[in-house]
């Protein structure tokens, strides 16, 4: 219980740290349903749905390509996700 308080504690004290989880989670979620998404149409994607320009406006306050390589690099840094042959797909 100490160490999930601690973690909420650090969570609401930086909420760009709480934007970028969620992106990274709600991202990731899509990119597993689909089964894998081409990384050419990941730009349309992201920009059609509104959600990470949303994300962006109230948190990070980037152009919207450079939040979307800091998603991307996080998510395959931390294995999350893989780019091969241009497709990113979801590890499990």
């Amino acid at each position: 219980v100490g160490y999930c308080m601690g973690r909420m504690e650090k969570l609401l004290d930086d909420p760009q740290a709480v934007a970028m989880h969620i992106i990274t989670r709600v991202l990731t979620f899509h990119i597993m349903i689909e089964g894998g998404i081409p990384q050419s149409q990941m730009s349309d994607y992201l920009r059609e749905k509104g959600w990470l320009q949303k994300f962006n406006e109230l948190y990070f306050h980037v152009e919207l390509e450079e939040l979307m390589e800091r998603v991307l690099a996080r998510l395959v840094s931390n294995g999350a996700i893989m780019i091969q042959a241009g497709v990113i797909t979801a590890r499990h």
